[in-house]
């Protein structure tokens, strides 16, 4: 049951240079919401 918590779903690969790029975003939405349900 994930009704009223945080869940991203992120799809990437090491060699999409574009996926790389969002890594530090992913990192700091992962710091933002780690005490969240």
């Amino acid at each position: 049951d994930l009704q009223g918590k945080v869940v991203l779903l992120d799809f990437w690969t090491y060699c999409c240079i574009n996926c790389m790029h969002i890594l530090p975003d992913l990192d700091f939405l992962e710091k933002k919401y780690k005490d969240k349900p």
